[in-house]
């Protein structure tokens, strides 16, 4: 069914910004993760209330960092507030097209680009992720023209097994051409049958060895 709706979403969205300049973010996240709490939304600026502010690091022929605010007000109040924060390895520029590894921006460390996701009052200490660079354009005065962003993003925890559960996985576009990505998002269930099988499998073969006759 999650399926069939982020693909019902995609067809209608990817119509809509294939022809035009875009301003939207889409994001689906697990259940378990502390951010995203399992949502997943479509939020486009101008509608519902949402409002979306893009900025970035001198200098500005070479932007260092790149960072989001999406606002959300009700009768001139704000309600809510998602924000974006992307950055490449420390002395590094940013490359369109390149898939960085990253951190938590903005403090990654010199071998790790940063990013940080965080929404509705939610976010890391420590993350680890990516992200992919498609669009970048900069101009004068600290605006940003237009960008493009994938990203995916595990939050904070000490324990692998768990972060790996963590996840959000989103598309950011500003003032974009370039379409909303929803083709890359897994189906949860596709991981879990994986995981099933893989376990069934061992087990079977466990069990046929033991059945050997010695």
């Amino acid at each position: 069914m999650k399926t069939l709706f982020i693909s019902l979403v995609f067809a209608v969205f990817t119509a809509v910004t294939a022809s035009a300049q875009f301003t939207g973010l889409f994001y689906t996240s697990s259940p378990q993760s502390y951010v995203g709490q399992g949502k997943t939304e479509t939020i486009v600026s101008g509608q519902d209330g949402w409002t979306f502010s893009a900025y970035y690091s001198y200098p500005e022929s070479n932007p260092k960092d790149v960072w989001f605010i999406l606002s959300k007000r009700a009768d001139n109040v704000l309600v809510d507030i998602i924000t974006l924060g992307f950055g490449p390895e420390l002395g590094s520029d940013f490359v369109i097209g390149k898939t960085y590894q990253a951190t938590r921006w903005p403090f990654q460390s010199g071998t790790n680009a940063g990013m940080d996701f965080s929404a509705y009052s939610r976010g890391n200490n420590q993350l680890k992720g990516s992200f992919k660079l498609l669009d970048l354009v900069t101009g004068t005065g600290g605006n940003v023209i237009s960008a493009a962003f994938d990203f995916y993003q595990l939050d904070d925890n000490m324990i692998p097994s768990v972060q790996a559960t963590m996840w959000s996985y989103g598309s950011l576009r500003f003032n974009s051409d370039i379409p909303l990505n929803f083709a890359a998002v897994p189906e949860p269930s596709t991981n879990v049958l994986l995981t099933i099988g893989l376990g069934l499998l061992v087990y079977f073969a466990l069990r046929g060895r033991q059945q050997v006759p010695s």
